[in-house]
This record gives structure tokens, sequence and C-alpha cells, in this order.
């Protein structure tokens, strides 16, 4: 007899999926207010500020529905939405807690790779091989959110 030790191996799929309403971290995204063309760049002109919006969701919401909108910045606890529509979009950001700062791209393309690791779990990559396994909360498509998770 012969005992052999089965490994296993990445299995790839890659998809390509076009998005209607993406919404991208901003260096991050989580900590981080928009700003225009660099750090100090932060003129009124570029956004409308929305007041009493209690979640995020909302947020992006407001900014699908706004013509010309390029993102948005949120804080939960001042429940603060700024809908940004500057024509050259959001180009920087800076740090400050309890903000986040998110582009939206109203039509994008996206190409997804999922790979199903030897220990059975699944793992995405989206642009930049960047890891989205912890979930993407930013897909939407048309009124139709979700939120994948492995």
């Amino acid at each position: 007899f012969m005992c052999l030790k089965y490994t296993g191996t990445a299995m790839t799929t890659t998809t390509t999926t076009i998005v209607n309403g993406a919404f991208w971290p901003v260096d991050g995204g989580d900590g981080q207010a928009c700003r225009g063309a660099d750090s100090g760049d932060n003129s009124p002109d570029y956004y409308t500020i929305r007041g009493s919006v209690a979640v995020l969701e909302d947020c992006k919401q407001d900014c699908s529905d706004a013509p010309g909108c390029v993102g948005i910045e949120y804080n939960a606890g001042l429940q603060r939405c700024e809908i940004w529509t500057r024509a050259a979009g959001i180009q920087a950001s800076i740090s400050a807690p309890g903000f986040m700062c998110l582009k939206y791209t109203a039509d994008a393309t996206l190409l997804l790779k999922t790979e199903r690791l030897h220990d059975h779990r699944m793992r995405l990559r989206g642009p930049g091989k960047r890891d989205l396994s912890a979930g993407i909360s930013w897909l939407q498509q048309g009124a139709k959110r979700e939120k994948v998770e492995f």
C-alpha cells in the first residue's frame, strides 16, 4: 500500500462583470476624507452636504441619484454625507477618523478572479490583484445591492 497526501491546487475562474454604480475606496476608504487635486484641495464648490443621513447606503443612493456624482464622503457619527460632483473627480484624500471616502463610477467593467483554495475557502481578487475576500459592500447593480462574502 502507498499513502499519498493530497494538497490540492487553487482553481481560478475569471469573470468580467459590468457593474452599474460601483463605489471604490479612496486610499482605503475608512478614516479618509475626500479631497480634489491634492490633500489641501477641499473647495465647497466640489460637493453638496446632506445632513441627517443615518446610514452609508442612503448616502450611496443619494450619489447614484445625483447627476454628475463622482463620489461621497460619509461620517456616520455626524450623519453627514457629501455628494461630490467635481468634474475632475476625487483625486486625493486626507486621514480623518470617522470619515469614509468613496469614488463612484456610474458604469464600470470589473475583471474578477475567483480562486478556490486547498482548504475549500474562496478568495476573490479584484483590480490590481487586491484581495476582496472580506466582502464587497460597494458593488451595486441597478437598484439591487449585493454584499459578497466568503
